[in-house]
């Protein structure tokens, strides 16, 4: 299995400092989506010097910025939304944990998406940062690949929320994009799991390198999907004029799916330990009838070699070796006794 690469990290720098801590080496790029009632539009290519125009509503704005390494990109956004040194930093700043800052004018976001197309070789999480304000989503992603491509088809439905809600339901709209991934890893896991149980039951040991390598996936989701629960929490709570009433009925849905899926990576995690202790269990179970099966042995034996002990000793009067049939008759009395003990042993059920 492929292990991740240490994150890069800023040292004695100052707070505010804008250093790109990722591994991505994609070009940065930024799209513009208008969306309305009525239309919408996209546009892949504008000078992001110029000042972008926020709508009245219910229309609204949503600037998709994928790859995070041009930090220009970063800096002219900031001054163009206000955006604070801080945000700017965490924007760049990969190792951020999920957190959520509400001030009175925007709602700034850290999350965590997973890969979930390549969730079979390793667990690998992509940085996203999104900024509500009114009438308008900022959202960086760590992946140059579009992490929200499969939203798109739904701004050409004109009855659709994203086009007739406001800007707070399409930031519902991108939390939820990032819960139905993760769901999508948990239905793997879960299947994968499935395997693991079926190769147990066939008393294989090849899957017990499985387990490990599963439990460390679901131990890495859920360090990250802890902190989401005071991310959507806050988001429930607020009084902030940002979120409607109406939006925090679809952010405690989303809420419900969170713990929906933490559930499942504690229940998942515990089919792990139930499976480490089983084939524990087996693996004694199985040297303890190798060692019953030797000391059974070994007690046949130690009459038989007492015996032969007993005549090997080098004693110049032994009466017995003058004997014609000695020889057999201590043979025989060896067969007897040696299949005595087997027979009595059966008979109990020792083996």
């Amino acid at each position: 299995m492929k292990r991740n690469r240490k994150i890069k990290r800023k040292t004695g720098q100052a707070p505010g400092t804008l250093i790109y801590t990722g591994f991505s080496e994609g070009k940065s790029s930024v799209r513009l989506i208008n969306i309305g009632p009525e239309k919408y539009s996209i546009i892949k290519e504008f000078d992001i010097r110029e000042k972008i125009k926020i709508p009245v509503s219910p229309s609204k704005i949503w600037l998709n910025v994928t790859g995070l390494t041009d930090i220009g990109i970063i800096e002219q956004l900031g001054k163009n939304f206000y955006i604070h040194k801080l945000f700017q930093e965490d924007i760049l700043s990969i190792s951020s944990v999920p957190k959520i800052d509400i001030s009175d004018d925007s709602i700034f976001i850290i999350m965590k998406s997973i890969d979930w197309k390549n969730v079979e070789d390793d667990v690998n999480f992509n940085h996203i940062a999104i900024m509500l304000r009114k009438n308008a989503v900022i959202s960086f992603s760590d992946s140059p690949e579009e992490s929200y491509r499969h939203l798109l088809p739904r701004l050409d439905v004109q009855s659709s929320r994203l086009r007739q809600d406001g800007a707070d339901y399409l930031l519902y709209a991108l939390l939820d994009s990032i819960f139905d991934h993760y769901l999508l890893v948990s239905d793997f896991i879960d299947e994968k799991i499935e395997d693991i149980e079926l190769a147990a039951e066939r008393g294989g040991d090849e899957y017990f390198t499985d387990i490990f390598r599963l439990k460390k996936k679901i131990l890495s989701i859920r360090k990250v999907l802890l902190p989401m629960k005071d991310v959507l929490k806050q988001l429930i709570n607020t009084k902030n004029s940002l979120i409607s009433e109406d939006s925090k009925k679809y952010f405690s849905d989303a809420n419900d799916h969170l713990m929906s899926l933490m559930q499942s990576n504690e229940d998942q995690r515990n089919a792990l330990t139930a499976l480490i202790e089983l084939h524990m269990t087996m693996a004694g179970y199985r040297m303890n009838k190798v060692m019953n099966i030797l000391t059974l042995v070994a007690s046949i034996f130690i009459p038989l070699t007492f015996i032969a002990g007993v005549y090997g000793m080098n004693f110049k009067y032994m009466p017995e070796l003058e004997y014609k049939y000695a020889y057999f008759i201590v043979m025989g009395l060896m067969f007897i006794i040696g299949m005595g003990l087997f027979l009595y042993m059966k008979r109990k059920k020792w083996f």
